[in-house]
């Protein structure tokens, strides 16, 4: 699937959902955020096809370039008969820094009942727990390409389970899943002959298992209500056939009914885990929306950087970051996405030149799919 369109899929679903309303924190949005969601969605579409129209015409002189990759005088060089090792390798690195952060930490988020334990079980080995779990689609690759003894496809398969479930579900991480299980579902896709069957039953599976990811959270009802505050919705129907009151108590004999001049009113309220996880999909506009209407400084690229924090410790960026501007919509939700990054560092402008410039980047790896066919580029 083309990354533009699963993009358009995406920004229009989400900003169709957020535009219904349906929690009492929403408002409409300003013009000034429509500009910026606007201006955001035409550049990753720019950017996207400028970046594979590159990754198209430079794809040769990259892999003749990697080919004859050197590390000092160690050569890289890529063989299919040391994924075992890799995959093994890496998983049991993601096995010793989990095992390393519960000794830090001194206990699993998932039996915990505090319901901010997932968020303070971060530490520097937590990073490469992680980061391990993308290899779970390079085993089920091995398991299915390789001509290995049963034993070593075990081995693979217990380490697709810890990937993929255990570890995720221990951290009560739904984004450690998604990233996990999206690994493992190209591979999946990839190798199946029926690709849309295999894409159905992989997000089936996806959807299930952050569905109960969620439920982990120890968040009862009452605490959803007050985080997501699921608004009354009324719908008008047509008018209504009943006598009104007053036509009753005045009327002495029975009269045929006449239609009333208020319309009948109906309505509904999403349920609480309904609520949940539509202000997950939604809120990140909602909160661009407050960032347009009141922030009166910028960071100036910060925000860029900190995602590379995580592993960089700069102490600085940190503080830069606490100490700035950041609103949002309610004191309980404060996820944010590119969009509302690139606002908080350089304004309306500066969510066009940093969507652009991501865009290229994700536009090149598609380049690089569509010349090679290649399950890592995928």
């Amino acid at each position: 699937m083309d990354i533009r369109a699963v993009f358009t899929g995406i920004w229009l679903g989400t900003i169709g959902l957020a535009t219904l309303r349906l929690t009492e924190y929403q408002e409409p949005w300003q013009a000034k955020t429509w500009w910026a969601l606007a201006l955001a969605y035409l550049t990753f579409q720019l950017g996207t096809t400028l970046g594979i129209l590159l990754g198209h015409k430079y794809y040769p002189a990259a892999v003749r370039k990697l080919k004859t990759a050197k590390i000092g005088r160690l050569r890289l060089q890529f063989r299919e008969n040391r994924l075992f090792a890799i995959c093994v390798i890496t998983t049991l690195i993601g096995i010793t820094c989990f095992s390393i952060n519960i000794a830090i930490k001194g206990y699993v988020p998932c039996f915990s009942d505090d319901f901010n334990a997932y968020r303070d079980f971060y530490t520097r080995f937590h990073v490469f727990s992680v980061a391990s779990t993308g290899a779970s689609g390079l085993c089920y690759y091995c398991i299915h390409t390789q001509k290995l003894p049963i034993w070593k496809k075990l081995i693979l398969l217990l380490c697709i389970f810890y990937l993929v479930f255990l570890f995720p579900i221990a951290v009560v991480s739904r984004g450690v899943f998604v990233v996990a299980a999206l690994s493992l579902a190209t591979s999946v896709f990839y190798l199946n002959k029926r690709k849309l069957t295999a894409l159905i039953l992989s997000l089936a599976v996806i959807m299930g298992v952050y569905w109960f990811a969620s439920y982990l959270r120890n968040y009862t009802d009452q605490q959803l209500d007050v985080f997501f505050e699921p608004a009354q919705i009324t719908i008008s129907t047509e008018m209504s056939t009943e006598p009104s009151q007053s036509e009753m108590d005045t009327t002495e004999e029975p009269t045929a009914a006449q239609p009333s001049q208020q319309p009948s009113k109906e309505g509904f309220r999403l349920p609480s885990r309904v609520a949940f996880l539509y202000g997950y999909l939604t809120v990140s506009h909602d909160n661009l929306n407050e960032a347009v209407k009141y922030t009166q400084s910028y960071t100036w690229g910060i925000r860029q950087m900190a995602p590379f924090n995580v592993i960089l410790r700069i102490g600085a960026i940190n503080e830069a970051i606490e100490q700035a501007e950041y609103y949002q919509v309610n004191p309980y939700l404060n996820t944010t996405n590119l969009i509302g990054d690139f606002y908080y560092d350089f304004g309306s402008w500066g969510v066009a030149l940093c969507m652009l410039l991501w865009a290229v980047i994700f536009g090149l790896v598609q380049g690089f799919y569509d010349r090679s066919r290649n399950i890592f580029a995928l």
